[in-house]
């Protein structure tokens, strides 16, 4: 885990502990696919963040998503 410092949606500045990895960071990681499944998109998450995700599809290999 590293200790980052995120601008959240709020404005505010928050320090918290953060593992990138979608396999260490589960609970990042449902979040990511459910959000990849109500817009149909099949896709694989390949790093997860606090307030956002990245993905590939077969046509794109990187993209970016809201949880």
């Amino acid at each position: 885990m590293k200790k980052i410092r995120i601008l959240n949606r709020q404005g505010n500045f928050v320090t918290m502990e953060w593992d990138f990895d979608p396999k260490i960071n589960v609970v990042a990681s449902k979040k990511a696919l459910e959000s990849l499944k109500k817009k149909n998109i099949k896709g694989s998450v390949y790093e997860v963040a606090p307030e956002c995700f990245w993905y590939s599809t077969d046509t794109k290999k990187i993209n970016c998503g809201l949880y």
